[in-house]
């Protein structure tokens, strides 16, 4: 299910699509929340929940969109996988990852340029 998560080249099946994205959900929750905390910390300003709310809003559409372009690397440039990196991109202005990573593991499961199939492995490998 959580089967190499940076390897971007992988066509992944359903069941590791899941995984990929509740592990970028989770990678991109932590990391707003640290980001959040370091600018804080640095500009020696106590972080309140408003605050910390405007800042991921203007940070948060970056993750889907670094990903989509690392995925979308990778994939032939068709017109079905072009038009889902940009409704992606769309829905990270508005949902943020909670919306586009859905699209984003979405195309994990369409081929590759090269072809290469990630291997069934275990829940949990």
């Amino acid at each position: 299910m959580f089967h190499q998560p940076f390897d971007f080249s992988l066509q992944r099946s359903a069941v590791q699509a899941i995984g990929w994205y509740l592990f970028f959900l989770l990678l991109s929750f932590l990391g707003g929340a640290f980001i959040g905390l370091a600018i804080g910390a640095i500009a020696n300003i106590p972080v309140t929940y408003d605050s910390g709310l405007r800042m991921g809003m203007r940070i948060g559409p970056l993750i889907p969109v670094v990903l989509g372009i690392l995925v979308m690397r990778n994939r032939p440039l068709m017109a079905s996988n072009v038009l889902i990196t940009a409704i992606a991109f769309v829905l990270a202005f508005l949902f943020g990852f909670l919306g586009a990573g859905i699209l984003l593991a979405y195309l994990t499961t369409r081929p590759t340029k090269d072809g290469y199939v990630a291997a069934r492995a275990e829940i949990f490998s």
